[in-house]
């Protein structure tokens, strides 16, 4: 490593804050829930949405050190270019050390999700799926820099947190996939981030980042091929991540067994099949009993639903909710024999019957008063089946 690298990551600000930036991420992760850890892919794509929180703390401490060090430059006596390699520099140690304190809490989340039992490990689209949250931490160091730099003020420091704060959480609740780089609400079993919109974020950043970088230094005017090319890029990132989903369907490591339905589940969720098919074989016994035919199959594959297939949904919740991860993957397969992807308002009307006689049955069947099907259930159940 050549000394004045060395020197700069020694004396770089990022360097006392590797505590901060950890605690900051595990905090934003486990004080929110920890569902997640159940499955790796869900852990590790929810531990990105830390980015909301350390967004505004990166670049709060990249316009400290830009503030930091600008009276000291006009001293080094460097010449005119030297600006830009010193701010390239600075800009780089501070966030060396900002992706490896991610980095390190990553670990532990991930760490943390293996106690829990979970067997699976990264696989190459969860690696890939870094890169994203690092290319936004990286960019927003860029601007707390610039911003510093150039207006070398301590009230620019709570101003620049506060908005980057105000535009990172502005983009999420607008959906903008391009600033989506993790945070996931409900169990991502059966999918995956793609890999197309995680390679489309990571132009996006960098590009942008050398944008920032290089309008800050008073000669960028010297290489306007570049920053036209850097310009090109960034809008082409733009354009490839505006899709309206960043996760998709993805294969799973399914163990069946059972028949009338048969149940497959993923290898993450496999210790728990006892205590989802204890209820469904109560539940199912019951519905027999009233003249209504048990699903073929329940799975919590996403690419292999079909005619009388049901998703089974947040399986994490059966401890907590049995009636509802029961009466979910039922109804998912009564409402679901029609293959159609875009319902009509008369479809939803029969999914909405069905759902909501499937939930009453079940509370009933617990009760022992479980009844047969109302007319119009068996009528919404078979129009669903002939897809009419």
């Amino acid at each position: 490593m050549r000394p004045p690298v060395r020197l700069a990551l020694q004396r770089s600000l990022g360097k006392p804050a590797v505590p901060l930036v950890i605690a900051v991420a595990l905090a934003n992760f486990f004080l929110r829930t920890t569902d997640p850890l159940h499955e790796l892919t869900w852990t590790m794509y929810d531990y990105h949405f830390a980015t909301v929180l350390l967004g505004p703390v990166v670049a709060a401490l990249a316009c400290w050190e830009a503030i930091r060090l600008a009276p000291a430059f006009p001293m080094l006596e460097v010449p005119r270019d030297g600006e830009h390699r010193f701010v390239g520099l600075a800009w780089a140690s501070l966030t060396a050390w900002v992706i490896a304190a991610y980095l390190v809490g990553l670990v532990v989340v991930v760490a943390v999700a293996k106690l829990y039992g979970t067997p699976r490990w990264p696989a190459l689209v969860d690696l890939v799926a870094i890169v994203p949250p690092l290319g936004m931490l990286a960019l927003v160091a860029a601007i707390g820099f610039v911003a510093g730099w150039r207006r070398p003020s301590w009230f620019v420091v709570p101003m620049i947190a506060g908005g980057t704060f105000a535009v990172v959480i502005g983009a999420y609740m607008v959906q903008m996939a391009f600033v989506r780089v993790g945070g996931a609400t409900a169990s991502l079993v059966g999918l995956a981030p793609r890999p197309d919109v995680a390679a489309a974020q990571a132009i996006l950043y960098a590009g942008s980042t050398y944008l920032v970088i290089e309008l800050l230094s008073r000669d960028a005017g010297r290489r306007p091929a570049s920053v036209a090319a850097a310009i090109v890029v960034v809008v082409a990132g733009v354009f490839l991540a505006g899709v309206d989903s960043t996760l998709e369907p993805a294969a799973l490591d399914l163990v069946c067994s059972g028949r009338d339905p048969e149940v497959c589940l993923s290898v993450e969720y496999e210790p728990w099949r006892s205590q989802f098919e204890a209820p469904l074989d109560r539940f199912l016994e019951g519905l027999e009993h009233v003249g209504v035919a048990p699903p073929a199959r329940l799975t919590q594959a996403r690419d292999d639903l079909g005619p009388g297939v049901g998703f089974i949904p947040a399986l994490y919740r059966i401890e907590d909710d049995p009636g509802g991860v029961v009466t979910g993957a039922v109804s998912n397969a009564f409402v679901g024999r029609c293959a159609s992807a875009a319902r009509t308002p008369e479809e939803l009307d029969r999914v909405f019957i069905v759902v909501d006689w499937v939930e009453t049955a079940y509370h009933r069947s617990v009760n022992g008063r479980l009844q047969g099907p109302p007319d119009a259930v068996v009528q919404a159940i078979a129009e669903l089946e002939s897809c009419r």
